[in-house]
């Protein structure tokens, strides 16, 4: 039996943009936050951490959870937890970094989303949150199940 996959994310916002990264290990290429898998014994910030550096190339602060979004394959084949947490970048130019997986690093106005191949597809959820102050208790924010058929 396959059991779900935990993602940790890092959304980083710039007053009306929003950082992703465009992958290739998708079947179709695809915009994500940046993130990816936690290690067994690694923090979640940790993770988001490491993960950021090896798609981006830069030092992020890693600052509070402020979405959960869930991704459930219809056709059994992947269940991915996306747990959200906010970003601020070091200064610096972002681009691709380590992992072989990103093809595009970018700043994406926010209401751009729309027209990119979002994974998943959280537009609204991702907005919302960007509303949200770096420091404002909020309730966590959580969207699911989605689910993308190209993805």
């Amino acid at each position: 039996m396959a059991h779900p996959r935990l993602r940790v994310a890092v959304l980083c916002c710039d007053q009306d943009r929003i950082l992703l990264v465009e992958h290739r290990r998708l079947a179709e290429p695809a915009w994500l936050l940046p993130g990816g898998g936690v290690a067994f014994g690694e923090s979640l910030a940790a993770a988001a951490a490491r993960e950021v550096r090896e798609e981006v190339g830069l030092a992020v602060e890693v600052g509070p959870a402020v979405a959960l979004a869930e991704s459930i394959d219809p056709g059994g084949g992947r269940h991915v937890i996306h747990l959200i947490l906010r970003g601020r970048l070091e200064p610096g130019p972002a681009s691709p970094a380590t992992d072989p997986a990103v093809r595009t690093v970018r700043w994406v106005p926010l209401a751009a989303l729309e027209d990119l191949r979002l994974h998943p597809p959280i537009p609204d959820l991702l907005r919302a949150c960007c509303a949200q102050a770096w420091d404002e208790a909020a309730p966590l924010r959580v969207s699911g199940p989605v689910w993308d058929p190209e993805g």
